[in-house]
């Protein structure tokens, strides 16, 4: 690690050169400021130390947008104070009293984008609480809930305040625990999960210039940390990128056997059900409609109802439909057939396009 004694500015300069310590120097120097921005959001420590880690994530992915980088200590504390003001909206009903009244005097607006995000952590907290012993799970549930204090829960439940408040205590400790990102190891430092979770986004950023064997030297080291940081995005740009490399009459096979197995033994999910997505065409290309159908399956079985993936599925399958019939014999007139689904995000409170997938299908009919 970088010396303490070196600026902010040497330290971000540094790391834009490529120094993966200066910016470890950057957040132990920044972090206890950029916790109690957030605290003041969220008057909740554990919810702080996530907001601040969002945080330098965040900085370290727009460090090039910084244009007086000796002021990056309040760069990141704004940050860490937006972070914590998303957080509060989104787990506003799972929240001690105090941190859910702060979120009116923080100015947070819902959008539906982050109502059905907010709907889904609502689903996983509930589904994480009914882990829970019973005793716990009913003091966390009549709180958090029913909107009940301390003193009523121990009325209700014949209890003493100090029991009560213990097991609220133990309750909100094993559900973060349950909660924990898959990536994150219980007890992780904020650094370490910092330079965890960004790592492969950061090295994403320089892998296309770099020539021969340095280049596939840096995607292997990319590989690594997008395992370690469970980074989804980037490991599915780089299974996509390893699909194309395979022979295209093996590439369904490929996929099938070495590609989907390693994704569901690490835990990427989403990734794995698209592969399932792009095994199908494969097959389909092949001649093989039965596995590819099957793929299919696979696909719509592990992907979320809002995946652009997850939608085009039964638009796939009607256009394999149409080529197997009405497109099945190709001569003279050029056609093109194929589908597609478009991913919108909503973003400063209007729509905007994100992203586009989809495939088609050329060729010619007897005129």
């Amino acid at each position: 690690m970088y010396r303490t004694s070196e600026a902010d500015e040497t330290l971000v300069m540094l790391t834009l050169a490529g120094e993966q310590q200066a910016y470890e120097t950057l957040v132990t120097r920044h972090q206890k400021a950029a916790v109690a921005s957030a605290m003041a959001v969220t008057r909740t420590r554990f919810l702080a130390e996530d907001a601040a880690q969002d945080a330098f994530v965040t900085a370290w992915m727009k460090l090039d947008t910084l244009q007086a980088p000796g002021k990056f200590g309040p760069w990141v504390c704004r940050i860490a104070r937006n972070c914590a003001r998303s957080m509060l909206d989104r787990y506003r009903g799972f929240l001690p009293l105090e941190a859910a009244e702060n979120l009116a005097a923080c100015g947070a607006a819902g959008n539906p984008a982050e109502i059905a995000e907010m709907a889904e952590e609502r689903k996983e907290i509930g589904d994480s609480m009914d882990k829970l012993p019973g005793r716990v799970r009913e003091i966390l549930r009549l709180h958090y809930t029913q909107d009940l204090s301390v003193a009523e829960i121990a009325e209700k439940l014949r209890l003493a305040e100090g029991t009560v408040k213990w097991q609220l205590h133990e309750g909100r400790k094993r559900m973060r625990k349950e909660l924990c990102a898959l990536n994150e190891k219980y007890g992780d430092t904020l650094l370490t999960r910092v330079m965890k979770n960004a790592l492969a986004d950061v090295l994403m950023l320089g892998w296309w210039w770099l020539p021969g064997k340095k280049k596939d030297a840096l995607l292997a080291r990319i590989a690594e940390a997008a395992l370690e940081g469970h980074n989804e995005e980037v490991m599915a740009f780089l299974v996509t990128r390893e699909d194309y490399e395979a022979a295209y009459d093996i590439r369904a096979e490929f996929i099938r056997d070495s590609q989907i197995p390693r994704l569901e033994k690490a835990g990427f999910q989403k990734t794995a059900g698209r592969e399932w997505f792009w095994c199908g065409y494969y097959f389909y290309r092949n001649g093989r409609p039965e596995e590819g159908a099957a793929a299919y399956d696979r696909a719509e079985a592990l992907l979320t109802p809002d995946d652009p993936f997850r939608v085009l599925t039964p638009w796939a399958r009607k256009t394999e439909r149409e080529l197997e019939t009405r497109y099945k014999d190709t001569y003279n007139e050029r056609y093109v057939v194929g589908c597609a689904a478009q991913e919108l995000r909503t973003v400063e409170g209007a729509l905007r396009y994100w992203s586009e997938e989809g495939f088609a299908k050329e060729g010619f009919l007897d005129g």
